[in-house]
């Protein structure tokens, strides 16, 4: 009984948190659209996007110097299929920000700042957040993919050096 009670419980918590975005109210989701639009978010999604495949390409390059041309094409059309899928059609990227934006600023709050984006002032704002956002972005990317690989091989070596595991890690 307690293992049932325990799944219902479990279950039922998953089905609210993932349709928290769902029960927003009508209004204040429109204004976060509209500050989501203004924001470019999705342009930054498809940079990550494109960002991935590239590495991928890069990453088959490495292994195989001479890529048949539908490698790249068979991409190419995959990537820009996931970009109208997620991005577009689903709003994926906007679902997973529409309870953060919920939580973290009042319908009045979101509406000052859609206010604020639309002034001068706010537009150069945007458009050096876009730019700072996006290089960020590469860079960490690259950072992630060169230097992370490092620690896995940092750790076993501490742990080997200090004897703290009996055998030797693979």
């Amino acid at each position: 009984m307690k293992k049932t009670s325990l799944k219902v419980i479990t279950i039922f918590s998953f089905i609210i948190f993932s349709s928290n975005s769902l029960l927003i109210a009508r209004e204040k989701r429109e204004a976060i659209n509209e500050l989501l639009d203004l924001s470019g978010i999705n342009s930054l999604g498809e940079e990550m996007v494109d960002n991935a495949a590239k590495e991928m390409i890069e990453a088959l390059q490495e292994k195989r110097k001479n890529l048949p041309k539908r490698v790249y094409e068979i991409i190419n059309e995959e990537k820009d299929f996931f970009k109208q899928k997620e991005l577009v059609k689903k709003k994926t990227l906007y679902n997973f920000l529409y309870y953060e934006c919920d939580r973290k600023f009042s319908y009045d709050q979101v509406e000052e700042l859609i206010a604020f984006y639309k002034t001068p002032l706010g537009e150069k704002t945007l458009s050096m957040y876009k730019t700072i956002n996006s290089e960020g972005i590469k860079i960490s990317y690259k950072w992630y993919n060169n230097k992370i690989k490092m620690f896995p091989r940092m750790v076993k070596e501490r742990l080997e050096e200090e004897g703290v595991l009996k055998t030797k890690l693979e």
